[in-house]
């Protein structure tokens, strides 16, 4: 599919595809749409895989083993950090506070000690990570049910369990297998005081998504699909001028659109004003498009909402430091929006829209 018109009903927008379907193209799985749409429409209904799918990829670093580890010592060559491309991610379950677990780790063989803290070390990122979306500190045990949760939610086709790992404190015994948790050998008497951990892998594709910040856009075009509007994300628009212009999200409802960029940044950081002026221009010229769509037809389009929806901190402007309010058709969803789910985006537009209805241009 390299053009087609948007809407399909009234072919205003010449559209090409853009990352997304390019994305579904290389991987050859035309399945893969509808596990994409599964997984967005479980984002909109369940906050903790929104939440996961929302935290920006790049604050995780993630311990991977080069080659699966059975009974017995490894050397420490064997292990190796790797970045988040590797895509795993690590759940952990023990009865020991973070404090103890750190102590009694030195109990173990250097080669199971090595493998607890690389999966340690991948834990207290996401921790990181989803602490600061909650705003409010977690403990490794609490980030570590929410991958849990979220992996069981999604499903095997996305999150799929590739090793599990038992650790026992109090003799230092350890299996990693990658079915199931394997029973340890008896422990001289003593009862195991087990560590178990688990290790997801990310499907490939998903991770691409989540990394370029597909998922945001995906996430919130199936927002506005299922409040009724025609809804694309990621495709590119053919401009005036023979032009080509890519766009997060291009949405049309009732003779209105919408024009979206979408800013996947960490919780913490800030879509500047300078970015957000370009962002807001490179729309401008999307709308101008669409105007003089319409003026060829002798017709006239309702509104043109221009937008910018982000999981960072809302858009300020470095000599005035507040958010970018003068201009009239411009809409933000900021930080606390987006992870609760859109709510106060959708009701502003649609003051904005009824608004534009009783106020015929």
């Amino acid at each position: 599919m390299s053009e087609f018109l948007f809407p399909e009903e009234k072919g205003i927008l010449r559209i090409e595809s853009g990352k997304f379907l390019n994305l579904i193209t290389k991987f050859g799985e035309e399945s893969l749409r509808e596990l994409f749409q599964k997984v967005f429409g479980i984002m909109i209904t369940d906050e903790k895989c929104r939440l996961f799918f929302l935290m920006n990829p790049k604050q995780i670093s993630v311990a991977e083993p080069r080659l699966l580890i059975k009974r017995g010592e490894v050397n420490p060559e064997d292990f190796s950090i790797y970045p988040i491309e590797s895509g795993l991610l690590v759940s952990l379950e023990s009865g020991f506070t973070e404090e103890e677990l750190m102590n009694e780790m030195k109990k173990f063989s250097p080669s199971g000690s090595r493998i607890l803290n690389n999966y340690l070390a991948v834990i207290k990122s996401i921790q990181q990570g989803l602490s600061k979306l909650y705003g409010r500190d977690l403990t490794i045990y609490q980030a570590s049910r929410e991958v849990s949760e979220v992996a069981e939610k999604i499903g095997q086709q996305v999150f799929k369990p590739v090793e599990y790992g038992v650790f026992c404190i109090e003799c230092g015994s350890y299996a990693i297998s990658p079915n199931k948790p394997e029973p340890l050998n008896p422990c001289f008497g003593k009862d195991h005081r087990i560590v178990k951990t688990a290790v997801y892998k990310l499907n490939e594709v998903f991770l691409i998504a989540w990394e370029e910040g597909m998922m945001l856009e995906g996430y919130a075009s199936k927002a506005l699909i299922e409040s009724g509007w025609n809804a694309l994300f990621s495709v590119e628009v053919h401009g005036v001028e023979g032009g080509r212009h890519e766009v997060d999200i291009i949405a049309e409802k009732d003779n209105n659109y919408l024009i979206i960029e979408c800013k996947h940044l960490a919780p913490y950081n800030l879509v500047v004003y300078d970015d957000a002026i370009k962002s807001i221009g490179k729309m401008a010229l999307i709308e101008e498009t669409i105007l003089r769509a319409y003026q060829k037809r002798n017709e006239k389009p309702g509104k043109i909402v221009k937008a910018i929806i982000t999981t960072g901190e809302a858009t300020k402007s470095r000599e005035t430091d507040i958010m970018i309010s003068n201009i009239e058709d411009f809409l933000i969803a900021s930080k606390e929006d987006t992870l609760n789910g859109l709510s106060e985006f959708k009701n502003k537009l649609k003051t904005l829209l009824d608004k534009t209805k009783s106020n015929p241009p």
